[in-house]
Protein backbone atom coordinates (compact mmCIF):
# COMPACT_ATOMS: atom_id res chain seq x y z
CA UNK A 1 0.00 0.00 0.00
CA UNK A 2 3.08 2.29 0.65
CA UNK A 3 4.40 1.75 -2.85
CA UNK A 4 0.99 2.42 -3.88
CA UNK A 5 0.53 5.69 -2.46
CA UNK A 6 3.94 6.27 -3.53
CA UNK A 7 3.20 6.41 -6.71
CA UNK A 8 0.19 7.86 -6.97
CA UNK A 9 1.52 10.97 -5.05
CA UNK A 10 4.39 11.60 -6.43
CA UNK A 11 5.69 9.31 -9.59
CA UNK A 12 2.24 10.09 -11.37
CA UNK A 13 2.34 13.87 -11.24
CA UNK A 14 5.65 13.99 -12.11
CA UNK A 15 5.00 12.01 -15.01
CA UNK A 16 2.45 13.92 -16.08
CA UNK A 17 3.83 17.11 -15.04
CA UNK A 18 2.10 20.31 -17.35
CA UNK A 19 0.69 17.43 -20.10
CA UNK A 20 -2.96 18.62 -19.21
CA UNK A 21 -2.30 21.87 -21.25
CA UNK A 22 -0.99 20.42 -24.35
CA UNK A 23 -2.30 18.21 -26.92
CA UNK A 24 -0.08 14.91 -27.27
CA UNK A 25 0.55 12.50 -29.75
CA UNK A 26 -0.93 9.00 -29.81
CA UNK A 27 2.88 7.79 -29.42
CA UNK A 28 4.02 10.12 -26.83
CA UNK A 29 0.53 8.65 -24.91
CA UNK A 30 1.83 5.52 -25.79
CA UNK A 31 5.16 6.05 -23.96
CA UNK A 32 3.53 7.24 -21.16
CA UNK A 33 1.19 4.43 -20.87
CA UNK A 34 4.02 1.58 -21.10
CA UNK A 35 6.06 3.47 -18.91
CA UNK A 36 3.22 3.68 -16.00
CA UNK A 37 1.91 0.13 -17.23
CA UNK A 38 5.70 -0.93 -16.03
CA UNK A 39 5.91 0.56 -12.98
CA UNK A 40 2.73 -1.04 -11.79
CA UNK A 41 3.95 -4.27 -13.28
CA UNK A 42 7.03 -4.30 -10.98
CA UNK A 43 5.22 -2.72 -7.84
CA UNK A 44 2.90 -5.30 -7.63
CA UNK A 45 4.92 -8.29 -9.62
CA UNK A 46 2.34 -9.03 -11.96
CA UNK A 47 2.72 -9.72 -16.01
CA UNK A 48 -0.91 -9.87 -16.94
CA UNK A 49 -2.93 -6.73 -18.31
CA UNK A 50 -6.14 -8.07 -17.19
CA UNK A 51 -4.79 -8.65 -13.50
CA UNK A 52 -2.94 -5.66 -13.02
CA UNK A 53 -6.43 -3.63 -14.46
CA UNK A 54 -8.44 -5.11 -11.79
CA UNK A 55 -5.97 -4.30 -9.51
CA UNK A 56 -5.96 -1.04 -10.31
CA UNK A 57 -9.48 -0.72 -10.15
CA UNK A 58 -9.70 -2.35 -6.50
CA UNK A 59 -6.99 0.10 -5.68
CA UNK A 60 -8.56 3.30 -7.45
CA UNK A 61 -5.71 3.82 -9.47
CA UNK A 62 -7.08 5.12 -12.79
CA UNK A 63 -4.94 3.96 -15.88
CA UNK A 64 -3.35 6.88 -17.19
CA UNK A 65 -4.63 7.25 -20.38
CA UNK A 66 -7.69 8.00 -17.78
CA UNK A 67 -5.82 10.38 -15.88
CA UNK A 68 -4.52 11.92 -18.36
CA UNK A 69 -8.07 12.45 -19.88
CA UNK A 70 -9.54 12.97 -16.78
CA UNK A 71 -7.04 16.27 -16.43
CA UNK A 72 -7.57 17.42 -19.26
CA UNK A 73 -11.18 17.53 -19.25
CA UNK A 74 -10.91 19.73 -15.90
CA UNK A 75 -8.15 21.55 -17.82
CA UNK A 76 -9.91 22.86 -20.75
CA UNK A 77 -13.27 23.47 -18.54
CA UNK A 78 -11.25 25.94 -16.15
CA UNK A 79 -10.24 27.58 -19.33
CA UNK A 80 -14.07 27.73 -20.87
CA UNK A 81 -14.93 29.14 -18.20
CA UNK A 82 -12.13 31.68 -17.49
CA UNK A 83 -12.23 35.39 -16.53
CA UNK A 84 -9.56 36.47 -18.42
CA UNK A 85 -10.47 36.82 -22.02
CA UNK A 86 -7.06 35.54 -23.08
CA UNK A 87 -7.72 32.13 -21.57
CA UNK A 88 -11.49 32.03 -23.43
CA UNK A 89 -10.01 32.80 -26.96
CA UNK A 90 -7.52 30.03 -26.48
CA UNK A 91 -9.89 27.57 -25.38
CA UNK A 92 -12.11 28.90 -28.34
CA UNK A 93 -9.35 28.18 -30.40
CA UNK A 94 -7.52 25.50 -29.17
CA UNK A 95 -9.39 23.65 -27.33
CA UNK A 96 -13.43 23.55 -27.82
CA UNK A 97 -13.49 20.58 -30.29
CA UNK A 98 -11.23 18.57 -27.75
CA UNK A 99 -13.18 18.95 -24.89
CA UNK A 100 -16.48 18.23 -26.75
CA UNK A 101 -14.89 14.79 -27.84
CA UNK A 102 -13.76 14.04 -24.74
CA UNK A 103 -17.22 14.99 -22.91
CA UNK A 104 -19.03 12.60 -25.45
CA UNK A 105 -16.45 9.73 -25.31
CA UNK A 106 -17.07 9.87 -21.23
CA UNK A 107 -21.13 10.62 -22.02
CA UNK A 108 -20.22 13.58 -19.75
CA UNK A 109 -23.62 15.48 -18.85
CA UNK A 110 -23.31 17.85 -15.98
CA UNK A 111 -20.22 20.71 -16.18
CA UNK A 112 -18.31 19.49 -12.83
CA UNK A 113 -14.97 18.41 -12.04
CA UNK A 114 -16.73 16.03 -9.65
CA UNK A 115 -18.55 14.61 -12.54
CA UNK A 116 -15.95 14.16 -14.62
CA UNK A 117 -14.23 11.77 -12.55
CA UNK A 118 -17.50 10.00 -11.55
CA UNK A 119 -17.87 9.72 -15.62
CA UNK A 120 -14.05 8.72 -16.16
CA UNK A 121 -14.38 6.09 -13.47
CA UNK A 122 -17.39 4.58 -14.85
CA UNK A 123 -16.23 4.18 -18.22
CA UNK A 124 -13.18 2.37 -16.41
CA UNK A 125 -15.06 -0.11 -14.74
CA UNK A 126 -17.31 -0.86 -18.04
CA UNK A 127 -13.61 -1.49 -19.46
CA UNK A 128 -12.68 -4.23 -16.88
CA UNK A 129 -16.28 -5.58 -16.30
Amino acid sequence: MLLCHLLHTYCLPILLHGLKAVTISNANRQTLYVTWKTALYKVFKLNDEVNLLYVQYCLGILPISYVFDLRRLCFLFKQSTHIISVHNLFYDVFGFFEFNELCSVYSVGKLSHGHFKACVWYAFYVCIA
